[in-house]
């Protein structure tokens, strides 16, 4: 365990966010888990113990999870990078941090540009969706956590800027870019229209997906096998909300209950195919 002693007046001075109003005496970094220290992870521990939060410190979002260690403890999303703060947040992931709400949606909202991604017709190669996906993902985070704040005239702007800069038209939406966290959002702020138009896209993209791996030959089928569970899983999810919606005070009870069973009948058939076809290719279910 490493341990920095914390300037306090260059934390106040540097513009984060101060979480519960106080400031720890060290920032305390573990390394436990760690099977090696790299050179560039001691640059990094080198450039925290030099600045001491007199300037800000950064992590992309886009690096892996290796090259931080357990610095992800103190990272606070700040947009599309990680802000390394002295404060420790036992509740953080690699991928999914605590979010600074107000800088985030400055960013996001005011300050970054979108590369003219709303123009029909645009060819997006694999490399660029998935950096589209990315900021799709970080939207979904932001607007997660304005609905859990209670701020949702900030949370309907998010949606309505996400949708407007990554139109599904361009940018299809995908269990792995959180489609289902907006729709949630959507849901949470009274939208349900905008809501129902994404769980149907992702329906319909998931079942044409299961239907296409479940035809692969058995050896074309053991290398998909994971990404057709995934579709099935993303439907079982869009069944979960269809049964929240009919079993909440919301119009529409009856048909939202239609539609749960509906894909509970689908869910059960497919489910056992799929089984099925894992057997047949040798495929060990975990």
């Amino acid at each position: 365990t490493l341990y920095v002693t914390v300037d306090k007046d260059a934390v106040r001075r540097s513009g984060m966010k101060i979480v519960g109003d106080s400031i720890p005496d060290q920032m305390v970094i573990s390394l436990k888990g760690q099977g090696r220290v790299s050179k560039s992870f001691t640059m990094m521990l080198e450039l925290i113990a030099q600045t001491n939060f007199s300037r800000p410190l950064y992590m992309s979002t886009t690096v892996g999870a290796s090259n931080y260690g357990n610095l992800f403890y103190h990272f606070m999303q700040e947009g599309i990078a990680w802000r390394i703060t002295p404060f420790t947040f036992a509740v953080n992931q690699p991928l999914n941090t605590v979010c600074d709400t107000e800088k985030m949606y400055d960013n996001l909202m005011n300050k970054y540009h979108y590369g003219n991604l709303k123009q029909r017709g645009l060819y997006i190669d694999e490399t660029t969706m998935r950096m589209c996906y990315t900021h799709r993902r970080w939207f979904a985070n932001l607007i997660t956590n304005l609905v859990k704040e209670g701020k949702l005239d900030k949370a309907k702007k998010a949606l309505q800027k996400c949708t407007e800069e990554i139109p599904a038209y361009n940018v299809p939406h995908d269990v792995g870019s959180a489609a289902l966290e907006i729709v949630n959002a959507y849901i949470a702020c009274g939208q349900y229209d905008k809501a129902l138009t994404i769980l149907k896209q992702i329906e319909k993209r998931s079942k044409e997906y299961v239907s296409w791996y479940l035809s692969l030959s058995n050896a074309y089928f053991a290398n998909s096998s994971r990404d057709c569970h995934q579709d099935i899983y993303a439907l079982a999810m869009i069944q979960d909300i269809y049964n929240n919606l009919a079993s909440a005070d919301t119009k529409g009870k009856a048909e939202y209950m239609k539609k749960a069973q509906s894909l509970d009948s689908y869910l059960q058939s497919t489910y056992s195919a799929f089984t099925q076809k894992c057997d047949a290719a040798g495929v060990r279910l975990q």
